[in-house]
């Protein structure tokens, strides 16, 4: 990719924002067309989720309530008398499903690479898979399995990365009066988004 820099070299401007946290990464985004399309590219994804798993000291907290679910953001990277910072963003979640997919009850699936896989129950009964980045403050509605059966079957959902792919897959597995069904599928970029919504 050449054109990131004029006077830097491609090769050293990859190496910089490679070490950049996501939050300044989402503003450079902006910055011009070449580094949106640098930062964007999956093998740049890869390489920076890769550096920043080394010395990440997040931690997601899920706890299920009664009528709601509460999700915290813990970042004991950034330390204030040795107590872990809480993120704003994880707060926001419960209210924000319920505005944007309806949903009532937040079930946590899975995790992998940064992402957050979540069940979501809507009040007329439909099941819900989203995905959470907790970074970039994205949820996205992904489709049900191919053979995703009646929505009053019991649900557990997994997420994992196909190495020989490079793609996300999600495993949902039902069962339900004796009859079972599992389901392995993979979650495109951006073809099987029902919706897209991205927190304040």
């Amino acid at each position: 990719m050449s054109g990131l820099s004029n006077s830097i070299p491609d090769e050293i401007c990859i190496e910089i924002l490679e070490r950049l946290p996501v939050k300044s990464l989402l503003r450079f985004k902006a910055t011009c067309k070449p580094w949106k399309s640098l930062i964007s590219h999956p093998s740049f994804v890869d390489h920076h989720l890769n550096r920043s798993a080394a010395r990440c000291k997040k931690l997601v907290i899920f706890e299920e309530l009664e009528d709601n679910s509460l999700v915290q953001l813990l970042d004991f990277g950034s330390t204030t008398n040795g107590e872990p910072t809480t993120m704003e963003f994880p707060s926001t979640i419960p209210s924000k499903l319920r505005n944007e997919f309806g949903g009532r009850y937040l079930f946590r699936c899975s995790t992998w690479g940064g992402l957050l896989l979540l069940g979501s129950d809507s009040v007329d009964g439909e099941f819900s898979i989203l995905l959470c980045n907790p970074s970039t403050r994205q949820i996205r509605k992904i489709r049900n399995s191919p053979n995703y059966k009646h929505h009053n079957f019991h649900h557990a959902l997994a997420l994992g990365y196909d190495f020989t792919v490079q793609s996300y897959m999600v495993v949902t597995i039902g069962q339900r009066f004796g009859f079972s069904y599992s389901s392995p599928y993979e979650i495109a970029p951006s073809e099987n988004s029902d919706m897209m919504v991205t927190l304040p």
